[in-house]
């Protein structure tokens, strides 16, 4: 059997809250498609496009899939219950839409 393996943004340093050089999406999605990767996870809201549309075109230009997300989710503030969930639903919809129904949130 066959074994797709997949990477995220914050293999090249692309995570929330952290200072420091970090590529561009552009170049994150270039070195995963040279190196072999079959897809990527969205990394940090923002990094990468978040228009379905040219998400979508992007990805395709280099037969990758988008695979998950990371959701940062407040649990334990009950001040920040909604935002979480606002957060995570808006995530949960493009994933949907580019990505399609088998995506993931990690939160």
């Amino acid at each position: 059997n066959k074994i797709s393996v997949a990477n995220a943004p914050c293999s090249w340093g692309v995570i929330e809250n952290v200072e420091g050089e970090r590529g561009g999406y552009v170049q994150v999605l270039d070195e995963m498609q040279a190196t072999g990767y079959a897809g990527t996870e969205l990394g940090d809201w923002g990094f990468m496009p978040t228009d379905p549309d040219r998400l979508r075109q992007e990805l395709a230009n280099r037969n990758l899939k988008l695979l998950a997300s990371w959701v940062s989710v407040f649990l334990h503030d009950p001040d920040r219950h909604a935002q979480s969930e606002a957060e995570a639903v808006r995530t949960a919809r493009l994933l949907a839409e580019v990505g399609g129904p088998d995506n993931l949130i990690v939160g």
